[in-house]
């Protein structure tokens, strides 16, 4: 049985796909919340496997909920309209 080597990350292209910046994955590293390995000069590579862990799509569904809610009615127009003094373009046109 062979075994085929895991695709690993750069620090950059970890953080774009974790959605953090650089230095925050670096932060990372140093607490121990994700594991790295290290090139012969020193550049950080993320094994595929840490970052599917922290997506979350190690679970056995391999699924996620994302929920958008956004909350706006007449009243908080109005509302508005007044705080900002009229100035909402959307006041104006009613």
């Amino acid at each position: 049985m062979k075994l085929e080597p895991e695709e690993h990350y750069s620090l950059r292209k970890a953080a774009e796909i974790l959605g953090v910046h650089p230095i925050t994955l670096r932060r990372w590293e140093k607490t121990g919340k994700i594991r790295c390995i290290r090139t012969p000069s020193g550049q950080r590579r993320f094994p595929r496997s840490e970052i599917l862990r922290l997506v979350g799509e190690d679970l056995p569904s391999g699924r996620r909920a994302v929920v958008y809610a956004r909350v706006s009615s007449a009243k908080l127009t109005v509302f508005s309209a007044k705080l900002y003094g009229s100035r909402s373009k959307e006041f104006r046109k009613k």
